[in-house]
């Protein structure tokens, strides 16, 4: 049995592909779905087939089809795995497969409706129809309007104005439109709100938050967050201190197999305090351009609803480059350093996230 994840990734990264001018070709299959025991909190059989239906655009599930679809759930030690097969209508074994297993059964079978769409629709069998044993004849044509009917002759003698005539027959109405259903690559929109803590981000230890944006797919996100971080201790030599903050936007890429992600971040931002001198000093000198940082994030969502969860991160950034903080004294203008930037530091942050 191959693993789902991969296969996954793809469906939502090549379904773009079959959109066209004409609609693709449609299937049918009846829909077996079991549970085993000890799995409990999964969507039913009746949420499964809406799934399947809303990522085909149209519904496959059809009692009176005779190809058979099988979803079995079952247990592989805390977590649930799903059995997939797929037999026609003499019981020949079409296809077998099996997913990874999932922490959330939610989503686990959410995975299984993309699953079956990437095996059975249009990316399947590419410019081919599907076979016959699982394709829908496609209906007939409808048949073409009768014509209206003649007008009807009068003897030469008659008047022309007194010739009777029979009102067209008035055209069918065409039938209602269906709703196109939201194609199943279309991102999910996300809004976050973040409590940071950052070791050595400024002088030991700083405190602070962010609010964020990002679109998810399956199993990719992209998102950029807005930072701030103070600082609570200062840093300082014999004749001045300072306790600086810093802003920053962070922008990330991540893979994301539920529950967990990994990203690459690329952020900018500056560092900005004040100085309190302890002694005479002539001036105090900085460089005041953009910081740049790249880094790597690992975290997890903990799912509280349907469109709420958890989102738990720990970051680490390496600077592009590094300023020096420098106090001048007036005695033979020696520069004594107050403080450098870190070359490298890291966050842990846990964050709100509301999805639409």
């Amino acid at each position: 049995m191959r693993p789902a994840a991969p296969l996954l990734a793809a469906a939502s990264l090549l379904a773009a592909a079959s959109v066209g001018a004409e609609p693709p070709p449609k299937i049918a299959t009846r829909l077996v779905y079991t549970s085993a025991p000890g799995i409990a909190g999964c969507p039913s059989e009746a949420a499964l087939t809406d799934m399947i239906g809303s990522y085909f655009g149209y519904q496959p599930i059809q009692p009176e089809a005779g190809p058979v679809l099988t979803v079995a759930l079952r247990a592989k030690g805390r977590q649930p795995m799903a059995d997939l097969s797929l037999r026609d209508a003499e019981g020949t074994v079409r296809w077998e497969e099996s997913t990874e297993e999932g922490i959330d059964c939610d989503d686990l079978v959410e995975n299984v409706a993309l699953l079956i769409r990437l095996r059975l629709g249009p990316l399947a069998w590419g410019s081919k129809p599907p076979p016959a044993w699982i394709a829908v004849e496609p209906p007939p044509p409808a048949p073409l309007p009768a014509p209206p009917p003649a007008l009807l002759a009068l003897p030469p003698s008659a008047p022309a104005e007194d010739k009777p005539i029979r009102p067209a027959d008035a055209p069918a109405a065409a039938p209602p439109k269906e709703e196109e259903e939201a194609p199943p690559w279309l991102p999910q929109p996300e809004l976050s709100v973040t409590f940071v803590v950052a070791p050595w981000a400024t002088p030991k230890l700083a405190l602070g938050g962010g609010a964020g944006i990002g679109a998810r797919w399956p199993f990719a996100l992209v998102g950029f967050e807005f930072r701030g971080l103070a600082g609570l201790f200062a840093a300082e030599n014999g004749y001045a201190s300072t306790q600086p903050y810093m802003w920053m936007g962070v922008a990330s890429a991540c893979f994301t197999p539920r529950p967990f992600m990994l990203c690459g971040l690329g952020a900018f931002g500056r560092y900005s305090g004040t100085v309190d001198v302890a002694t005479n000093i002539s001036r105090f000198e900085r460089q005041s351009t953009l910081r740049g940082w790249i880094g790597l994030r690992a975290g997890a969502d903990w799912k509280l609803h349907d469109r709420f969860s958890l989102r738990f991160s720990v970051d680490g950034m390496i600077a592009t480059n590094v300023e020096t903080w420098n106090v001048i004294r007036p005695a033979g203008g020696e520069s004594n350093v107050l403080w450098q930037t870190p070359e490298f530091f890291a966050t842990i942050g846990v964050a709100g996230v509301v999805r639409f």
